[in-house]
């Protein structure tokens, strides 16, 4: 038995360090690890010595693999596929560009293929990477662009703001390879932005005549015409309207008030938070408008949206749905986005087109941004119409801090702590409590009427009228 067994064994015996293939005495076959890599360890028991031979043939090419990687480094083009996949487990909002940035600007540049070393990738690799990029001219993203099966190029080198976007997606790769261990630094701080060379200013939004214009446009449809109205008077992203559900719309009661909970893909904001919108003025109108219009637009709409396709679908932010084709209706001929439809609202509530100026405090707590908070708002241009300044009679009468003492004959007393404490912070404040129409749930937890507060001890109309009580006297004992 023990020669058969020897026999067996010499009749699969391989070639040094490719392991061997054993029959045992109940006709199945083990195959084990050459000692070399794997200590003559046994990889495991198959019924035929076929199937042994595959499996050790396969055992052996991966450890052969792995020890590649440890003698050279991963790939660049592999270790960036396990790190957007990571990422995408993580839940990060924009890996489908982020991978299309990699596909399209790194994984077809020869440093995709070299190893994730420090001596691969220096610091001249990736500046030549850069320099490449910089000069790659930029494709026609729109439809029918597409000529024998190849995008059309546009003819223009790639944007500023698209470098920087491609350098960002290296960096945070070759990050990840500094974690990991791979990496002692990134190269890729050594990267400069492009400079941004701009001959109109790209952040616009819709001024009051434009938004007129809009209002009274008769040639457009009026499902059209309420989608930019309630995106106007809301300030939504375009993936918080597209995923607003009718149950989150609240158009009775005292506090109309829309529920934003889900963004593109039915995630969560952007912000990561629930918050409530309040509607008022335009955003008002065009939600009850809409819900009269909805069943007869959207028969079947089983996702219970606030505005969904024509067949109740979900709409797409890769669609425009017509919306430079309707301001050209509406006369408006300029570079206009979607998104400039939410500047809107936060500019007109800031300049005060539509009612009392907001403060960037309360605009940017119903928008849900810090933006507005780090820059002044823009000014109104020219051709909008002032408004009126108040009433004479509603300006506070600044008056002197401090009032000379009795004169010799029939003098003036001169004022009280009281007084002249009230007259201070007077001259301090000098304006009154304001509001902002209509009345809606504020963000400070009162009414929008009553956003701007000030002690009612400091009104104007607070103020003593007239010389002091002791004066008076004084004067009617004189007299």
């Amino acid at each position: 038995m023990t020669q058969q067994r020897k026999i067996a064994r010499s009749a699969a015996r391989r070639h040094a360090g490719a392991g061997s293939i054993e029959q045992l005495p109940s006709g199945k076959h083990r195959a084990r690890l050459p000692r070399g890599i794997g200590n003559g360890r046994t990889l495991g028991v198959y019924g035929t010595e076929e199937a042994a031979r595959e499996a050790l043939d396969a055992a052996l090419e991966t450890m052969a693999e792995v020890m590649r990687e440890a003698n050279t480094g991963i790939k660049l083009r592999d270790f960036a596929g396990k790190v957007l996949d990571r990422r995408e487990l993580d839940g990060v909002r924009d890996v489908q560009n982020e991978r299309y940035r990699v596909k399209e600007h790194i994984l077809s540049h020869r440093i995709a293929g070299l190893p994730v070393t420090d001596s691969s990738l220096t610091r001249s690799v990736i500046k030549t990477w850069s320099r490449d990029v910089q000069q790659k001219r930029g494709k026609v993203s729109w439809r029918g662009a597409v000529e024998n099966g190849t995008v059309r190029n546009t003819g223009k080198r790639l944007s500023a703001e698209t470098v920087k976007k491609i350098q960002l997606v290296l960096k945070l790769i070759l990050d990840e390879a500094v974690e990991d261990g791979l990496l002692t630094s990134n190269p890729c701080d050594v990267l400069k932005s492009p400079r941004t060379e701009r001959t109109h200013e790209p952040w616009t939004y819709l001024t009051v005549t434009e938004q007129q214009a809009i209002i009274t446009c008769p040639k457009m449809a009026e499902p059209d015409l309420l989608r930019m109205l309630f995106a106007i008077g809301t300030g939504l992203r375009q993936g918080e309207q597209w995923h607003l559900e009718l149950a989150d719309v609240h158009v009775d009661g005292d506090r109309p008030h829309v529920v934003v909970r889900y963004s593109t893909g039915k995630r969560a904001t952007k912000s990561g938070r629930i918050r409530k919108v309040p509607l008022f003025g335009m955003g008002l109108d065009a939600a009850r408008r809409w819900l009269e219009l909805l069943p007869g637009y959207a028969a079947k709409n089983p996702l219970g949206l606030m505005w969904p396709t024509p067949s109740g679908a979900r709409r797409q932010r890769s669609e425009t749905y017509g919306f430079p084709e309707h301001l050209v209706l509406a006369g408006i001929r300029r570079d206009v986005r979607w998104h400039d439809l939410r500047h809107t609202f936060g500019t007109s509530l800031v300049n005060g087109f539509w009612g009392p100026k907001w403060s960037l405090q309360e605009v940017a707590k119903v928008m849900s941004t810090t933006r507005c908070l780090t820059s002044s708002p823009p000014r109104p241009p020219a051709s909008r119409p002032r408004r009126a300044p108040p009433p004479p009679q509603s300006r506070l009468q600044r008056r002197p801090t401090s009032v000379p003492r009795r004169a010799a004959s029939g003098g003036v007393a001169a004022p009280d702590k009281k007084e002249k404490s009230l007259r201070l912070q007077a001259l301090r404040f000098p304006a009154g409590r304001t509001g902002l129409e209509p009345a809606a749930s504020g963000v400070t937890g009162r009414r929008y009427n009553q956003l701007n507060y000030r002690p009612e001890a400091v009104s104007p109309r607070c103020l003593p009228q007239g010389p002091p009580r002791s004066t008076r006297k004084i004067r009617e004992k004189t007299g």
